[in-house]
């Protein structure tokens, strides 16, 4: 008797070992999965001749792991488990906020986490280190003709605060980004917008009209069109004295988007796509724009936009991934060129010579790319 069980409990282990091959193959032709990793790389390969014999066992454990049958879906279906039950996520650079809201979490691509406890909070040296290293660059550029204007982009956490988990406790006052506001304010001229409080005037203002939409995606580390719209205002107001159109008074056509930070843990299938808005009606204030157009320097890929004015002020814009406002304020100006922190070259504002540069950063970023101004100010080359 007893042997008989322990034969059986060997042939159900071996079923449960072995069944998902089988399984697999019939049924992987009919799923699809852009992102088998949902780490958004390839999947490993089985080590070749050429892999030195020390890292073939290694090899070997990542191809077995990375081909485990049905991988994805127990992923998937993990995720769910914490996210609904538990209210957190194994995967390390997503924090699940209350309503489901998804915020980015990582120590070294900036520390959001950090901006939102205010553990990241700057020295009086510090802070008096990048005042003086902004103001020479700033003064620099005016004397060109080029006013310098720093944006700076709050993260999510900052505009949308009460879907934190309660652990991490309320909103830091001030955060780093409010403590170096503060200080260039007091103890300088630059110029420097932030359209934190333009944006929660808009937030406020959809929940008393009961709009459910937002200004940054709910599963996504970054705004919407309509926070880039919202920015894109502040903007025209502060720089060009243009009044745009109330965000209310434009139409605003939801579509489908395939948000970053439910990509990474794989629950695009279980909470659904994110909601994007194609925003239209705005374009009365200013002229059409002719070209859009991405050209090659000789390093580095520089967006130019041209609108129809005889003459115009040319905008060269400096930026991270939070640089949609772009579109919604380039018809106040002839040319604009829009290029990233990693793609700008200093011959964009030698040879261009616009009025306006506007060096933006996500909060995140902020403090340590002020810390290395060496590196990051547009006349960095210069000094090298």
């Amino acid at each position: 008797m007893k042997k008989s069980i322990k034969i059986s409990w060997m042939i159900m282990m071996i079923v449960f070992l072995f069944l998902p091959y089988p399984l697999w193959l019939a049924f992987s032709p009919a799923i699809t999965d852009d992102d088998p990793t949902g780490e958004g790389r390839p999947l490993a390969v089985w080590p070749g001749e050429e892999t030195p014999l020390l890292d073939y066992p290694g090899a070997v454990t990542s191809y077995v792991e990375d081909h485990l049958p049905f991988r994805s879906q127990l992923i998937t279906a993990n995720n769910s488990i914490d996210m609904y039950a538990f209210h957190e996520s194994e995967i390390g650079k997503v924090i699940v906020g209350k309503n489901n809201f998804l915020y980015f979490n990582s120590e070294t691509e900036g520390d959001p986490l950090a901006d939102y406890t205010g553990e990241n909070l700057l020295t009086e040296e510090e802070l008096a280190g990048i005042c003086a290293d902004l103001t020479a660059t700033s003064d620099e550029l005016k004397a060109r003709g080029t006013t310098l204007v720093f944006l700076f982009i709050p993260n999510k956490s900052t505009v949308y605060p009460e879907y934190m988990p309660d652990r991490y406790g309320e909103h830091a006052d001030p955060s780093c980004m409010q403590q170096i506001e503060d200080y260039l304010r007091a103890n300088s001229d630059l110029v420097i917008i932030d359209p934190t409080e333009a944006m929660l005037a808009q937030k406020a203002e959809d929940e008393d009209n009961g709009t459910c939409k937002d200004i940054y995606f709910r599963y996504d580390t970054h705004w919407n069109h309509r926070g880039a719209y919202v920015t894109a205002g502040v903007l025209l107001d502060e720089l060009c004295g243009i009044k745009a159109a109330d965000l209310d008074d434009l139409e605003q056509a939801p579509m489908g988007y395939a948000a970053d930070l439910e990509r990474l843990i794989k629950m695009t299938d279980v909470l659904g796509e994110d909601t994007e808005y194609q925003l239209s009606g705005y374009v009365d204030r200013t002229p059409e724009i002719l070209e859009y157009h991405i050209f090659s320097e000789p390093d580095s890929k520089i967006l130019r936009l041209m609108t129809d004015r005889e003459e115009g002020d040319t905008l060269v814009i400096k930026c991270d991934s939070f640089s949609g406002f772009y579109y919604y304020m380039a018809g106040a100006f002839k040319y604009t060129y829009v290029a990233t922190h990693d793609n700008y070259d200093l011959p964009l504002i030698q040879t261009t010579k616009p009025k306006y540069l506007i060096w933006e950063s996500a909060e995140r970023y902020l403090p340590e790319r002020l810390l290395a101004w060496d590196e990051t100010s547009p006349l960095a080359e210069e000094g090298k």
